[in-house]
């Protein structure tokens, strides 16, 4: 086998090893598609970009930038020509191309076989953020940045690069709120070629120079073409001032750590491990060896572990970067990896495989890989619709989503998994409170007129669980409907009063522990 069909068979082995964990089947009640679709669905039947919080019925004039709607809309295409397995499919091949960016950029660097063994290391943190979400597009369009400026860093300019930098800026601002990194990214690559002007007062770095302040300023521009303009290109600095609900993807490492497993973890730390022994061994080579030293790839080193500690949302963000950096920081090493034979290569490929999925399974097990939905999500929807169950509607947090995807415009939801759209009070005060507490619940029942709940019922906040307990010993509630993902409670009086008596489910069926 030639040299040149080893690196193809490597790539390809890559790609099916991502597109395979990539592919995950869609736990709608967990998930915020179905507000996602809705929203697409509004924009290209009414043409309506939504700015207040729409679907709720307690805050639905709440104001809020509505910094992902371009995103539904791709969305709900998709959706509309493929079903939900399409939206798995596409969703899977965005996270390919985006691998394939940073892949281009780690094998430049290091080779192809450096850059397969780094990238087995990382691949698994790809697949912890597999729901079909907004944040795809900035992992790719992170990519996109990337890539066009490591090419003008490490090569001639191509100004035509330029409209390709000011094109995405403007798709990345309408998509996903993490458009901010693409000034993080053009500005690490800026800096650096000012420092290196300033070293050696060069024609060709002072073009550079030039080049990422274009960049910088249509980045700028190309920031501001959204429907809410200057609001839009401070969103990212404004959404957590008035959060007012605590999120696991929003918390550190450090602190998950303290409360909970979370296995995706363990390949975090593995990660950053690897990632900061290459660092040492470059640093170690440079001080016997002199070789150059890559600024900007030092930045995001720093830049992206510290992100990815902070905030566990941005494991996979932090993956897809580290790949290419790792390689670099290896280069002096990779006459080592570079040099061994195919056969030897391709065992050690698969070794290494299935040795990350053995020392994390947890992490593994409970994923349901395929495209579509997973199988029964909609049972809860379908008996709601088709006994005619009537609202207000009280549900909890994780399943906003999936009530606006079936019940709109029938039913507003009472909550959905946005914390920005709701005053923070309203969690602290309200929304925890009457779970907790059935003083504060009889006080909302009353004032909202509950006639069904429609929970999650795999949501693990101590409030949730204490609450389920306590309506199910509340002889003025019935549940009426129980299945893997959810429950639903109605009142026993009222308008739901027949489905109480139809549906009753014996208070025995559940095992309650106090």
């Amino acid at each position: 086998m030639s040299e040149r069909n080893t690196k193809i068979i490597i790539v390809l082995g890559l790609v099916i090893f991502l597109g395979a964990i990539l592919l995950q089947k869609i736990n709608l009640p967990a998930a915020d598609l179905g507000r996602h679709i809705i929203n697409g669905e509004l924009f290209i039947t009414q043409h309506k970009i939504l700015a207040t919080n729409f679907y709720s019925y307690t805050y639905p004039d709440f104001p809020f930038v509505n910094h992902h709607w371009g995103s539904g809309v791709i969305f709900y295409l998709v959706y509309k020509l493929f079903s939900f397995a399409g939206l798995s499919w596409f969703y899977s091949m965005i996270g390919i191309l985006t691998f394939l960016l940073f892949f281009d950029v780690a094998r430049r660097e290091a080779g192809v076989k450096t850059a397969g063994f780094v990238s087995i290391i990382f691949i698994p943190l790809l697949a912890v953020r597999a729901e079909v979400r907004p944040e795809a597009f900035s992992y790719l369009f992170a990519g996109i940045i990337f890539w066009l400026s490591y090419r003008v860093w490490t090569g001639k300019i191509n100004w035509k690069y330029l409209f390709l930098v000011f094109l995405s800026s403007v798709l990345w601002v309408n998509l996903h709120i993490y458009f901010v990194f693409g000034f993080g990214i053009i500005g690490a690559f800026f800096i650096s070629s000012i420092v290196k002007y300033l070293k050696r007062k060069d024609a060709e770095f002072f073009a550079k120079v030039k080049f990422f302040i274009w960049s910088l300023v249509l980045v700028f521009i190309g920031s501001l073409i959204n429907p809410f303009f200057f609001k839009g290109l401070q969103a990212p600095l404004n959404i957590f001032q008035d959060y007012g609900y605590r999120i696991v993807e929003n918390q550190s490492v450090y602190f998950l750590s303290r409360i909970i497993p979370y296995p995706a973890s363990r390949y975090f730390l593995i990660g950053l491990s690897v990632l900061f022994i290459s660092l040492l061994l470059f640093v170690w080579e440079r001080k016997l060896h002199q070789i150059k030293f890559n600024l900007p790839f030092f930045i995001f080193s720093v830049f992206f572990s510290l992100i990815g500690f902070l905030m566990v949302r941005n494991f996979t963000l932090f993956a897809y970067f580290a790949i290419p950096l790792t390689c670099f920081w290896l280069k002096p090493k990779v006459r080592h990896i570079e040099g061994v034979e195919k056969e030897n290569y391709f065992l050690t490929y698969f070794v290494l495989i299935f040795s990350f999925f053995l020392i994390n399974v947890p992490f593994w097990q409970h994923r349901s890989f395929g495209a579509g939905l997973e199988q029964g999500v909609n049972l809860a929807a379908e008996f709601y619709k088709s006994n005619g169950l009537k609202g207000p509607i009280m549900n909890n947090y994780d399943i906003g989503g999936y009530l606006i995807y079936h019940l709109y415009p029938r039913e507003r939801v009472f909550v959905d998994n946005r914390p920005e759209v709701y005053p923070s009070g309203f969690f602290q005060n309200t929304y925890i409170p009457m779970q907790e507490n059935k003083e504060v619940w009889k006080e909302m029942d009353e004032k909202y007129l509950f006639q069904t709940v429609f929970f999650y019922r795999l949501d693990m906040t101590p409030w949730a669980q204490s609450f389920l307990i306590s309506l199910l010993e509340d002889k003025a509630w019935s549940p009426v409907f129980v299945d893997d993902y959810n429950i639903i409670f109605v009142k026993t009086s009222g308008p739901n009063a027949s489905i109480a008596e139809k549906f009753r489910i014996p208070r025995e069926t559940f095992q309650i522990s106090h």
